[in-house]
């Protein structure tokens, strides 16, 4: 497709954006519907003032109407199109309701998939995807194309306003999120390059505790690629054999092994998979191997991912707060066997007993934040924590004064929806703590 063809398909269109979120995704939808000259009216639940930071940015005398604190029917009745926002699930009572109307629904991602003309390669699953969608675009910039652009789950970055930005032979890397592949499935869309690092239970209140719908949704990634296309998969993956199962695309399963030599800068074996992703990748796209691996020993890792925040004679501060699950908690916990860890927040209805049984032979400290998933942990542990911190300050505290040198990790294994917005004003609330610290008055 192209931009003309979306700029053709959607002037004058009737466009509801189902939700704008304070990410900046939403922003960037309103932009590029602005820019082809659709028709636009805004529904979000949550309050002006909330969204004070986005609807700034956008010029509301460009758009036909804005519901806030409430959806209506009146609204999806008036749309041609939906676009919703990745958040939005797709059992959603309005959503369903479009649906019966015969609506189209969509997705920013996959309306992006759909009228790009770059070569596109999607990066997806629990845990890696971030660091690996930021490594494979750190060699692709620095080698064949300094113009590559990066998108998809992305803080503060649109995905369709990159359709502005393309230029001819472009490469475009996106990390995709379950929620963004959903609408892939709508859209029979998928990148031409796909790599699934792995899967593990989450997001389950979203799925209803059902790990094949989870799969479903990110099996959409490899799901509609041509026998000229290309997924990676990883060979231990537990659902790595149904993501290859009944596609199109050339499979390859890709080793950890093969980046055992190389001096990474970001620590841990989860991070040695990501890289043997990148390397496989780029490798793909004919990028010299050595240069591949020299890039990849040099990538310097991913805001708020294991992160090294401050330092002063005594302390190291690692922010990790984009840990939201089981899986990424233990993982620090492994990659930092002596730390002392700051961890806990909201429930996702997790499993948590692999979690407590690490928890219970970790050799290092743990102090906890209060939260229902924190709540959840405790009742696991044959040794229940004394106290859950009622904020973060109260728990750095605490962490400093049981730590006399050495590192001091914030990796909650838990979203953060009851004591911040998200886990980015998470991280950011333990960076400033951490600046503090170790820069007094």
């Amino acid at each position: 497709m192209s931009l003309e063809n979306f700029i053709k398909d959607f002037k004058d269109k009737k466009v509801l954006v189902f939700g704008l979120g304070i990410l900046g995704g939403g922003e960037g939808v309103v932009q590029s519907l602005i820019q082809a000259g659709a028709h636009i009216r805004i529904t979000d639940l949550k309050t002006e003032a909330e969204l004070s930071s986005v609807l700034q940015k956008v010029d509301l005398t460009k758009i036909d109407a804005l519901t806030l604190e409430k959806h209506s029917h009146e609204d999806i009745d008036w749309a041609d199109i939906i676009i919703k926002n990745p958040a939005v699930p797709s059992d959603n009572e309005y959503i369903l309701y479009s649906n019966k109307q015969g609506k189209q629904v969509t997705t920013e991602a996959a309306l992006f998939l759909k009228y790009t003309d770059t070569i596109t390669i999607g990066i997806t699953g629990t845990r890696g995807k971030t660091t690996t969608t930021s490594m494979i675009h750190h060699v692709i910039k620095n080698t064949i194309d300094p113009d590559a652009l990066i998108g998809g789950n992305i803080q503060e970055i649109g995905t369709l306003p990159l359709l502005f930005q393309e230029k001819p032979n472009q490469y475009c890397v996106l990390e995709l999120s379950s929620f963004a592949l959903e609408g892939c499935h709508l859209e029979k869309v998928s990148p031409h390059i796909a790599v699934i690092t792995n899967l593990y239970p989450d997001h389950m209140n979203r799925y209803h505790q059902d790990m094949t719908r989870y799969a479903y949704d990110k099996k959409a990634i490899c799901e509609y690629q041509t026998t000229a296309d290309h997924v990676f998969l990883n060979p231990e993956g537990e659902w790595s054999t149904y993501f290859a199962q009944n596609i199109e695309s050339q499979v390859q399963y890709v080793d950890y092994t093969s980046v055992q030599h190389l001096a990474l800068s970001v620590p841990g074996k989860h991070n040695l998979m990501n890289a043997a992703f990148a390397l496989a990748t780029t490798q793909l796209l004919g990028i010299e191997k050595a240069k591949a691996e020299q890039l990849l020993s040099e990538f310097k890792g991913v805001r708020y991912r294991l992160e090294t925040v401050g330092t002063n004679d005594e302390h190291t501060f690692i922010n990790d707060s984009t840990s939201t699950t089981p899986e990424a908690l233990i993982a620090a916990l492994q990659t930092f066997p002596t730390a002392t860890f700051i961890i806990g927040g909201t429930t996702k209805q997790l499993e948590l007993t692999h979690l407590a049984s690490v928890i219970e032979t970790f050799q290092g400290k743990i102090i906890y934040l209060e939260g229902s998933g924190s709540q959840e942990l405790a009742k696991k542990l044959t040794k229940p924590p004394a106290q859950l911190h009622s904020n973060l300050e109260s728990a750095f505290q605490e962490a400093i004064s049981q730590t006399a040198e050495g590192q001091i990790v914030f990796s909650p294994g838990f979203t953060s929806f009851e004591m911040f917005k998200n886990e980015f004003d998470r991280a950011q609330s333990f960076d400033r703590l951490v600046k503090a610290f170790c820069n007094p008055g």
